[in-house]
Formats: C-alpha cells, sequence, structure tokens
C-alpha cells in the first residue's frame, strides 16, 4: 500500500480546518469566551519588576515566582492569600510573578485559586534577572529596600508569617 494514497492533502485538511475553528468561536469554547477563561494577565519585565519592589519602600515588599503547572506553587498559594487576608496592603506589598509559557494558563489558575494580589505574567529576562532557578521562590525586601528573606520551594506557612511579621515589627 501506498502511503501517498491515503494520505491527506493540504487542499483537502484546510477547509475541514477552518469549519473546526468557526464551531469553537461559534459554539464559545475560544480563549476568552466561553466560561471559566480569565482575562488576560498584565507582563512584566525584569525592569518593570525592579521599579515595582522599589517603589515599594517604606513597606515590606514580598515576590512570588509561581507557575500553574508546579504542584509546590498551588500549595503555597492558600498561605499566600491568607497572608494578604491577615495583613493589610499599607505595611505589606505582595506581588505574584507567573513563569507560566502561556499567559492564559496563569491568568486562569489566578483567577481560579483566587489571588488576592497583583499577578504578572514574566518575560524572558525576570528569570535570570531574579536568579531564579526553581519555583516556588518567594523573594521579601524590608522597608529600606534590603532583600532580607530568599526562599527556594514551598514555605512553611508559620515561617511565612513569621518572618513577614518579624520584617513589620509585628
Amino acid at each position: 500500500m501506498d502511503v501517498k494514497e491515503n494520505s491527506l492533502s493540504a487542499k483537502a485538511v484546510l477547509p475541514r480546518l477552518l469549519w473546526v475553528l468557526m464551531l469553537v468561536v461559534l459554539l464559545g469554547l475560544g480563549p476568552g469566551i466561553g466560561p471559566g477563561w480569565a482575562d488576560a494577565m498584565d507582563s512584566v519585565d525584569s525592569d518593570g519588576l525592579k521599579t515595582m519592589v522599589e517603589r515599594g519602600r517604606g513597606k515590606v515588599v514580598l515576590v512570588n515566582f509561581w507557575a500553574s503547572w508546579c504542584g509546590p506553587c498551588r500549595k503555597e498559594m492558600p498561605h499566600l492569600i491568607k497572608l494578604r487576608e491577615t495583613l493589610g496592603e499599607g505595611d505589606l506589598l505582595m506581588i505574584g510573578v507567573a513563569l507560566d509559557f502561556d499567559a492564559q494558563s496563569a491568568a486562569n489558575y489566578a483567577q481560579q485559586a483566587g489571588l488576592n494580589f497583583p499577578t504578572f505574567h514574566a518575560r524572558e529576562d525576570v528569570m535570570p534577572a531574579f536568579a531564579v532557578q526553581a519555583i516556588p521562590k518567594t523573594m521579601v525586601w524590608d522597608r529600606e529596600g534590603i532583600l532580607r528573606i530568599e526562599h527556594v520551594g514551598l514555605m512553611a506557612p508559620k515561617a511565612l508569617f513569621e518572618g513577614i511579621g518579624a520584617l513589620l515589627g509585628q
């Protein structure tokens, strides 16, 4: 049997592909259309993230690097959400940085998890600029802008709350 006889030509595949795409759009199954899709997540480059940290001077600044596919990151998120609920925005600036390959996956997870702090999708230069080699990674700067905590891996809730509390003088 000749393989060429059974393979579909590009002329035969293209109309079928267009038909499937039209169905996806009409049925509301595409990104941003159907239920369960979050609004697009803003991206941030290393300079933008550094600027946010610098502008947070006078507050304790926490930056958490995560990804929607990372099991330990998902385990850590409820503790970060509780931290935000416990401590007001006046003293603590929290920033999430998603390292997902695709911003839509990160935005969907952020919405599903109920993240209550600003979260951005990282551009390619963020990981090297902040020495992110594994996730989750949490970095915390004191009120003077000095990096005081740099933790790689799942951070125990007690350590997270005590570390932030100490920097806040609580």
